[in-house]
């Protein structure tokens, strides 16, 4: 009878410790980690599974759209992705109790097969709204196929982001894949677009990432809807700095496109484009950095190495304002500084000339872009953050 009570009291309290466990299971973080409430005890992603619960749960120590998160491995998706924070109100920047309001470190892990092909989000990509508290960074996403809703009010698109609000952050992260906007073919004056390769509207920072992403708006019958079409960014009026494009940028009607930005409002620097730069007919602006950069706004440092830029007509048939680094700053007093263009690029149809201050930027040629010192000690590209070398472009030191 003794050893049967021992056999038992041995045997409770085994019971007893694995009923606890399964209570911290389901309470906290079922993939390891901590309590997701800093960048130490943050919730551990370790699959499809871990990823699509990240900001699916209320409640403190539950994984919530403002919990800490770190990727551990690569992760493939295997169906349709919803984006995290999809945000209640299209455009607020203040706190949105349905948008992303934490910290996702991917670990520098890959993100493949996110693919969106019917979302009823207006802000869409991996994440779709993104406050000002939140950060993302360390996250590559490869082979993405994101195609914005059919809409009347507009939307925002983006690889890591739909919308960005002020001091928000996307940083060492990259994209490859194509990213799409779409229109709306029955109703349609002066509804906007943000399409960007990394953010589709960004007032934050969009620091240290690349995109190889083609961007591009997809074919609608109404020609009156506005648009931002950019490699990194839709729109910007925040700060993109140290980043770099790769992918074609194509859109039409009313819209601003370019290599890096569609419409500026803030600052880009420390960037470069390569990919071809196009836009059908109808009021559009295009250039090989940024498509319009309004007044008080400032490039500097940047260089496009776009073989083309291809621009409509406007409305009187004449060609729409165009330019090497930016479209025509007729209207609007940018800061132009230290900008440099490839010398036999064609903007519609013409080569053209231009000095590091103008929207043409000073022309270069291979024999130049090819030298690693010209990109640390004339573009001043950081060392740091960019790994330089001859007879190739710059890749960012974390890829």
């Amino acid at each position: 009878m003794k050893q049967k009570g021992i056999i038992w009291g041995i045997t409770i309290f085994f019971l007893t410790l694995t009923f606890s466990a399964c209570l911290n299971f389901s309470s906290g973080d079922s993939a390891g980690g901590g309590s997701g409430q800093s960048e130490a005890t943050a919730f551990l992603v370790n699959n499809e599974t871990d990823l699509r619960r990240v900001g699916t749960e209320t409640g403190s120590g539950n994984w919530t759209l403002s919990a800490y998160y770190k990727q551990t491995a690569n992760i493939t998706l295997t169906y349709e992705w919803i984006p995290i924070g999809i945000g209640s109100t299209k455009g607020v920047v203040t706190s949105d109790a349905d948008a992303f309001k934490g910290t996702y470190d991917g670990g520098g892990f890959s993100i493949s097969g996110l693919k969106i092909s019917n979302p009823s989000s207006l802000e869409v990509g991996l994440f779709g709204k993104m406050v000002s508290t939140s950060t993302v960074k360390n996250v590559r996403l490869i082979g993405v196929d994101i195609t914005g809703p059919v809409t009347s009010s507009g939307n925002e698109v983006g690889g890591i982001a739909g919308f960005m609000a002020k001091y928000g952050t996307v940083q060492n992260c990259g994209v490859s894949g194509s990213v799409k906007g779409n229109g709306n073919n029955t109703v349609g004056i002066n509804y906007f677009y943000d399409v960007g390769g990394v953010v589709g509207q960004n007032l934050g920072i969009i620091e240290n990432c690349y995109s190889t992403a083609d961007v591009k708006k997809i074919t609608y019958t109404n020609n009156a809807n506005s648009g931002a079409y950019g490699g990194i960014a839709g729109g910007n009026g925040g700060t993109v700095r140290n980043c770099y494009s790769t992918g074609n940028i194509s859109a039409f009607s009313d819209s601003w496109t370019g290599g890096i930005v569609g419409f500026n409002s803030g600052t880009v620097e420390y960037c470069y484009a390569t990919g071809n730069i196009s836009s059908g007919y109808y009021l559009v602006r295009i250039g090989g950095i940024t498509g319009l950069s309004s007044d008080n706004t400032t490039v500097r440092y940047c260089v496009a190495l776009d073989t083309s830029i291809i621009g409509g007509s406007n409305i009187g048939g004449q060609s729409p304002p165009a330019g090497r680094i930016i479209s025509d700053s007729s209207s609007y007093s940018p800061t132009l500084s230290y900008n440099y263009a490839k010398s036999d690029m064609t903007v519609n149809g013409n080569t053209v000339n231009g000095t590091s201050g103008d929207v043409n930027g000073q022309g270069i040629t291979s024999s130049q872009w090819d030298s690693a010192s010209f990109w640390r000690d004339t573009v001043q590209f950081n060392t740091t953050v960019w790994s330089l070398a001859d007879n190739r472009l710059p890749k960012l030191a974390w890829e």
